[in-house]
């Protein structure tokens, strides 16, 4: 179920993005949820990739690409003071 809400969720970031201003719900929600200023929020989903469905089941994402990319994620938190800790293992 969650994979299948995240594919939504990124297909509908891929097809409409782009068009999203400070005061789309949708910028709305992510400043809420990241405590960014909705400003902000374009420029900073514009980092990312989203991956397929087909992708998110791969071997390559599940098989450990996912959890090096959390990894990766919670080390650049620590550095920014958003989290505590980094965790050893994201494998599981």
């Amino acid at each position: 179920a969650f994979v299948k809400a995240l594919n939504r969720a990124n297909e509908e970031y891929k097809a409409s993005g782009k068009s999203w201003t400070p005061d789309s719900p949708q910028t709305k929600a992510m400043a809420k949820w990241t405590k960014a200023d909705p400003k902000d929020v374009s420029a900073a989903m514009s980092l990312y990739t989203f991956p397929t469905m087909a992708e998110q089941v791969s071997p390559a994402w599940l098989g450990g690409g996912a959890a090096k990319a959390m990894a990766n994620t919670a080390a650049f938190l620590k550095e920014q003071g958003r989290v505590q800790e980094v965790k050893p293992d994201y494998s599981a």
